[in-house]
């Protein structure tokens, strides 16, 4: 056992190597699926239930897209790419604003 002045100036001391450590550990890689754009971590629960809100109002405005491409700021080529479910990480940023629309809508 270390005293506790060596813990603290150890540089083995996990606060030393947390900050680190913590760089590649916590590091999450989008492998497939909805992802968060801004570190990469997989959406559950309410998220999932907007996507798949989001997937179920674009196949209902099928032949509209145009109208929703226009007032969501969205080009109607990723409207499309989404619908068809091309793009695996749509981006959160697309997908509140086509919920946000769709509630509007309705």
């Amino acid at each position: 056992m270390l005293s506790e002045k060596a813990r603290r100036s150890s540089p083995l001391a996990f606060g030393a190597l947390f900050p680190v450590m913590a760089l590649g550990y916590f590091k999450r890689v989008p492998v497939c699926g909805l992802r968060r754009p801004d570190n990469g971590s997989r959406i559950f629960g309410m998220e999932t239930q907007i996507y798949s809100f989001v997937l179920g109002k674009l196949q209902e405005a099928k032949g509209r897209w145009s109208d929703v491409s226009r007032d969501t700021g969205i080009s109607k080529r990723t409207i499309e790419k989404i619908a068809r479910r091309e793009i695996k990480n749509p981006g959160i940023a697309h997908v509140e604003a086509l919920a946000e629309y769709f509630r509007k809508a309705a």
